[in-house]
């Protein structure tokens, strides 16, 4: 009998570390990037510049409608006027078991990229 409990926390470790991981991979871009724990403000997985980014490492690539969950709420410090006012435009990088991580973003945002 699987124990369930064990295994819903290996799956939150399994996501968690994804997060550090991408979070180690934007250091060199945005220095200043931190993880946003859940029970933060919002629900994004890491608050850095301009984006919203929430990360999910899951067995298969999950659905696109994960991307509407993303909030797009500006961050505490700049609703409190101690940054810019500005909308956070949302990125989901996802993993699926053996494969490689991919990035789902709108249209707009990855034109300002370019």
């Amino acid at each position: 009998m699987t124990d369930y409990k064990k295994q819903g926390k290996a799956n939150r470790l399994k996501g968690h570390n994804f997060e550090r991981t991408v979070c180690k991979l934007l250091k060199p871009i945005f220095p200043c990037v931190k993880r946003n724990l859940e029970y933060q403000e919002g629900s994004a997985d890491i608050f850095v510049g301009d984006y919203a980014i929430q990360c999910k490492n899951l067995k298969d690539y999950p659905s696109i409608n994960t991307f509407n969950q993303i909030p797009i709420l500006p961050h505490r410090e700049m609703r409190e006027g101690t940054g810019v006012n500005s909308w956070k435009k949302r990125i989901l990088i996802c993993k699926g078991k053996r494969k490689p991580p991919m990035v789902v973003m709108e249209l707009d945002t990855f034109i300002d990229l370019l």
